[in-house]
């Protein structure tokens, strides 16, 4: 019986398939949040960097909920 005989066995039998969706599923969840028990702190201090000041913070909203995007000159922008 070779690779593709079986892949067709679980092609046919949906609760085959489903069974080993879940277990590949699982055991990448498991792979990607095991890790994170084991780990003291997720963050890495980086020397020269702040945390925003809440005016900052505010400006930043402001600025990324208003999506005002960098236009070059040479882009035609229809606007005269």
């Amino acid at each position: 019986m070779g690779l593709i005989d079986k892949h067709a066995l679980i092609e046919k039998n949906a609760t085959l398939l489903l069974v080993g969706s879940l277990l590949v599923v699982t055991v990448g969840g498991i792979v990607e949040i095991a890790p994170l028990f084991y780990l003291d702190n997720t963050i890495e201090k980086v020397e020269g960097m702040r945390p925003y000041t809440p005016l900052e913070l505010a400006g930043r909203n402001i600025y990324v909920r208003e999506q005002d995007p960098v236009r070059f000159a040479w882009i035609p922008t229809g606007r005269g």
